[in-house]
C-alpha cells in the first residue's frame, strides 16, 4: 500500500536537535511516514511555506530571530497550518503563551519521546483540520442566517404591506374625514415577522367589516399561519356580511388544512360587522379577547362586549364547531377597541402585567379623541407601564368610531 508520507518542515538551525527531530519521527512504527524538510534560519522557513507543510516544528530561537517575534512572523504568514515550538527548559512560559496565540502544542529538546512527538503532531493536525471544518460550518452558518434575515425582512415588508392603507369609506361619497365611519390600527410585531393582523371589508355603502386575528406563537411559523388565513379572508369574502358563518367557514377550512401537523395550531379571532343602516354592531369572537366598547358620556371605564360570555373556542381545534353571533345598537360617537392579547400581557421589570383593567381605564380617559389618536394614546400608556420592557408578543389595535353626524337609527 502507497502511504502518503505527513509534510514537515522542521526550522531549526542546531544541527544536533534537528538530527535527534529527524530520528524521532523516523520511529513510527505504524503507517504513519513522515515528510521532514528543513530550514535553518526563519528567512528559509518562510519561503518553505510555498511546498504546503502539513506541520510545523518551530524553534524559537534562530539566526535571523528569536523569541516571541519568531513564532509570531510564522504565525501570521501560516494560519492553517498547525505549528509545534521546539523549546528548551527555560522557553516553557513563552511556548504556553504562544498556545493561547495559536501554536497547537509545544516540546522540550531533549525532553521528548518519539511516540510524544509523533503523537503531538497527528494530534496536532487533526485540531487543525477540525478547527477548519468549524470555521466551514460557522460560515455556511452565517451565510445561510443573511439568507434568512433577508427572507424574514422581506416577508415583514410584505406584512406590512398587507397592512390596511385605505379603510372602508362609508358612505362610498363621503370624504374620508367625513365618513360615517372612522378607522385606526396600530401594529407591533415584537420580532421580525409577526402572527397579529387584521383585514377591513368594504360590505355594502352603509357596513364593513373588522377582523382581528392572534395566530399562536411567533416568527416564521405563525407568519405562515398567518398567510394561510389571510388568503382564506379573500376566498370567504360572500360570508363577510355575516360573523358568526364567517368564523364557522374559516374554522372548518383551518382544520382540514393544518390536519396533518404533529402540533396543534390555533388562532384566536373577534371579527364586528358596522351597519350604520341597521343602527348595530354584529360581533362573533373565536377565544379571543372580547372588544372594549366606549360611549359618550359613559362614566364607566369602557364596556367589554361579550363580558362573561368568551364566545367559541380558537380556530383551528373544532373542526364542526359553530359560531355564534350577538348584537349591540350603535349610537353617534360610539367607538369600538379591538385588541389582541399583547398589549394587556406586557409586563413591566417589576413582573406586574398592564391588564385588562388598566387597558379599558386608558381607552377611556383617551375617550374624546379621534380614533387613531386613541389608539396612540392607549399604546403610550401601555409602554409607559412596561418601562422599557422588551415586548414578549406581538401587539395589534383596531378602532372603529361612529361619527357623530351618522345616517341611521340611534340606540
Amino acid at each position: 500500500m502507497n502511504i502518503t508520507p505527513i509534510r514537515v518542515l522542521i526550522i531549526e538551525d542546531d544541527e544536533f536537535d534537528y538530527t535527534l527531530t529527524t530520528r524521532l519521527l523516523s520511529q513510527s512504527r505504524d503507517e504513519t511516514r513522515f515528510d521532514p524538510h528543513r530550514a535553518r534560519t526563519l528567512a528559509e522557513g518562510l519561503a518553505l511555506l510555498r511546498n504546503k507543510p502539513q506541520v510545523i516544528l518551530l524553534d524559537l530561537t534562530l539566526p535571523d530571530s528569536s523569541g516571541w517575534s519568531t513564532f509570531s512572523r510564522i504565525r501570521a504568514a501560516a494560519q492553517d497550518t498547525p505549528i509545534l515550538l521546539l523549546t528548551g527548559l527555560q522557553d516553557e512560559e513563552l511556548g504556553t503563551r504562544a498556545i493561547h496565540e495559536g501554536a497547537e502544542d509545544y516540546l522540550i529538546k531533549g525532553h521528548t519521546e518519539a511516540r510524544f512527538l509523533i503523537r503531538s503532531i497527528l494530534y496536532a493536525i487533526e485540531r487543525k483540520h477540525a478547527q477548519a471544518h468549524m470555521l466551514q460550518v460557522a460560515e455556511e452558518l452565517r451565510q445561510r442566517n443573511e439568507a434568512m434575515n433577508a427572507d424574514l425582512a422581506l416577508a415583514r415588508e410584505v406584512q406590512h404591506a398587507l397592512m390596511p392603507r385605505q379603510y372602508p369609506r362609508i358612505p362610498p361619497e363621503a370624504p374620508p374625514s367625513e365618513a360615517a365611519v372612522q378607522f385606526g390600527h396600530i401594529y407591533l410585531p415584537c420580532r421580525t415577522i409577526g402572527g397579529d393582523f387584521l383585514s377591513l371589508f368594504t360590505l355594502s355603502s352603509h357596513s364593513a367589516g373588522t377582523l382581528i386575528c392572534d395566530v399562536m406563537g411567533h416568527g416564521m411559523r405563525a407568519a405562515l399561519v398567518t398567510a394561510i388565513l389571510r388568503g382564506l379572508m379573500e376566498r370567504l369574502r360572500p360570508y363577510a356580511a355575516d360573523p358568526a358563518q364567517l368564523l364557522t367557514e374559516t374554522n372548518r377550512i383551518l382544520v382540514d388544512l393544518l390536519r396533518e401537523p404533529q402540533q396543534l395550531v390555533f388562532a384566536s379571532a373577534a371579527y364586528v360587522v358596522t351597519d350604520i343602516a341597521e343602527g348595530r354592531f354584529t360581533v362573533s369572537i373565536a377565544g379571543h379577547p372580547p372588544p372594549i366598547l366606549l360611549r359618550t358620556g359613559s362614566a364607566s371605564p369602557g364596556r367589554f362586549l361579550l363580558d362573561g360570555d368568551v364566545g367559541g373556542p380558537a380556530l383551528g381545534i373544532d373542526g364542526a364547531y359553530r359560531y355564534t353571533a350577538r348584537q349591540w345598537s350603535l349610537m353617534r360617537g360610539d367607538k369600538l377597541l379591538l385588541f389582541t392579547d399583547g398589549l394587556y400581557e406586557l409586563h413591566n421589570p417589576a413582573g406586574q402585567e398592564y391588564g385588562l383593567d388598566r387597558l379599558a381605564a386608558a381607552a377611556h380617559a383617551a375617550g374624546r379623541l379621534p380614533i387613531q389618536a386613541l389608539l396612540q394614546q392607549v399604546m403610550a400608556q401601555a409602554e409607559a407601564f412596561a418601562e422599557g420592557s422588551e415586548f414578549d408578543d406581538d401587539i395589534c389595535l383596531v378602532g372603529i368610531e361612529i361619527a357623530d353626524e351618522r345616517r341611521g337609527k340611534r340606540q
